[in-house]
């Protein structure tokens, strides 16, 4: 609604005088930015909330039991899953390298794949690289069986 009535003010002020204009159109400016829609930060997102298998509404991720049915769930810790898809692609490049190693049997193409997933995994995050500690140590150890 306030939007209409400055848009109505833009109008008379720009046939009455253009300095008019030129006042109502910051204080326009100015209110749109101070009214932007607030976030709800209890709002469902895909890293809180899961749906139930049996009535596919939105529960907590940490949630025992379905507060719709009733259906008994097994709780996840809150992130663990979105935690879990993101070493999982962070390390698929490793993963697809080594594996490509695996499959040559001349020497130095198998050097040439063993040397690229050594780099990718030198690369990286040291977050990733915390949470993923006995997967990296499980794909080192195949690298050096590889050399």
């Amino acid at each position: 609604m306030a939007h209409v009535i400055f848009m109505v003010l833009h109008v008379v002020a720009f046939f009455i005088s253009w300095w008019l204009f030129f006042l109502t159109l910051p204080l326009h400016l100015i209110y749109i930015a101070l009214s932007k829609p607030k976030v709800d930060s209890n709002a469902p997102t895909p890293e809180t909330h899961v749906r139930c298998p049996d009535c596919r509404e939105l529960v907590r991720m940490d949630a025992r039991k379905c507060k719709h049915c009733g259906c008994v769930l097994v709780p996840q810790t809150i992130g663990s899953q979105a935690e879990e898809e993101a070493t999982d692609r962070a390390l698929a490049p490793v993963i697809e390298s080594l594996q490509r190693a695996k499959q040559e049997s001349d020497w130095a193409s198998r050097q040439v794949h063993v040397m690229r997933a050594q780099r990718e995994l030198d690369a990286l995050s040291p977050h990733i690289q915390q949470r993923a500690a006995p997967r990296l140590s499980q794909l080192r150890t195949e690298l050096e069986a590889l050399n």
